[in-house]
């Protein structure tokens, strides 16, 4: 399926705040537009469980808007996947079973309303919140649900969850799940029960590993002066590199690939060096290989924002494939 691109400038598009409900209004807005299907809702708690194209895992996603109703607060939602409900309250193989993950919709509580994109298909999408803290561009924070394109047949659950754990204080609280590859020149960061199941599907809520390969952008250019990633356009072809982003899981005491992110790049080239982006916000670039041809994409400038922070340096770059069909991924 052709990825779909939904956000705050459509007509009849809900307003994304730091206050109750904002999000859930967003979702029950957008997912049906991507074929996903809200299966139960509690209107009253802000509360929705969308489920995926059933040919596919069948997964549901839950979210719970109310902040009476999670540990953190109105800036913040609370994400879980479920492998089948009986309804709002009810599931099984609820994930992540010990920590809670979030998406940040604000970094204030209050109305003002903030950009926001959806961007997916019927098995999985990805969702941005923008970031304004400090009156400055800090650009968006990025988090996906869904099914990714797992490499082995006999995989239980390609379903994975892409939300931050956040404590509902300070600390790393409210950052991007790709924030720790896309930024540094790391190029792998592990998160608990990102997955609905390991392969033994004993339990519940496995870890992944996100791994691209920034590692390898010295091959594409110079370094910038910490040493990492290449400059931009890159010294061979003179164009803009990516590399695709796998998922590891941790099987038999070493880390093994399991599957890939449909429709995400990563730049092999400092783009954010200083706050200067190359690109706008949600700029169409043509011409992206994507591993099966080229392709347009959404360049996306990411925000860390640990802590909700307002620091220039706190940035990271992605590309969306907006083109291709993710299902080939």
């Amino acid at each position: 399926m052709i990825p779909v691109w939904i956000d705050d400038t459509a007509v009849g598009a809900p307003d994304l705040t730091g206050q109750d409900g904002s999000m859930y209004a967003v979702l029950k807005w957008a997912l049906p537009q991507l074929g996903w299907t809200l299966e139960h809702d509690d209107p009253a708690n802000f509360r929705g469980a969308w489920r995926n194209n059933p040919t596919g895992s069948g997964y549901l996603l839950r979210l719970t808007d109310s902040a009476l109703l999670h540990p953190a607060d109105a800036r913040r939602g609370m994400v879980e996947g479920f492998s089948a409900m009986a309804d709002i309250d009810t599931g099984a193989d609820r994930f992540p079973a010990q920590t809670p993950q979030y998406v940040v919709k604000s970094h204030t509580l209050d109305s003002a309303p903030r950009k926001w994109f959806i961007l997916g298909t019927d098995r999985l999408f990805y969702f941005g919140s923008y970031n304004g803290a400090g009156g400055l561009n800090l650009g968006y924070r990025v988090y996906f649900a869904g099914d990714v394109a797992v490499y082995a047949p006999a995989d239980p659950c390609p379903f994975v969850l892409g939300g931050f754990p956040d404590s509902g204080s300070s600390g790393s609280s409210g950052t991007s799940v790709f924030g720790d590859i896309g930024h540094g020149g790391n190029n792998t960061t592990t998160r608990d029960e990102m997955f609905a199941l390991d392969f033994s599907s004993a339990d519940p809520g496995a870890p992944a590993r996100l791994v691209s390969s920034v590692a390898a952008e010295e091959a594409f250019g110079s370094t910038n002066a910490a040493g990492i990633r290449g400059v931009y356009p890159g010294v061979i072809g003179g164009g803009l590199n990516t590399s695709r982003i796998e998922l590891f899981a941790f099987v038999a005491a070493r880390w093994a690939r399991r599957g890939a992110l449909p429709g995400v790049l990563e730049p092999m080239h400092d783009l954010t060096q200083s706050g200067v982006h190359p690109f706008e916000d949600l700029q169409q670039i043509p011409g992206i290989a994507n591993g099966l041809g080229l392709t347009t994409a959404r360049y996306i400038s990411g925000s860390l924002a640990f802590g909700f922070s307002n620091s220039t340096s706190s940035q990271f770059s992605l590309l969306l494939d907006t083109a291709s069909d993710w299902d080939l991924w």
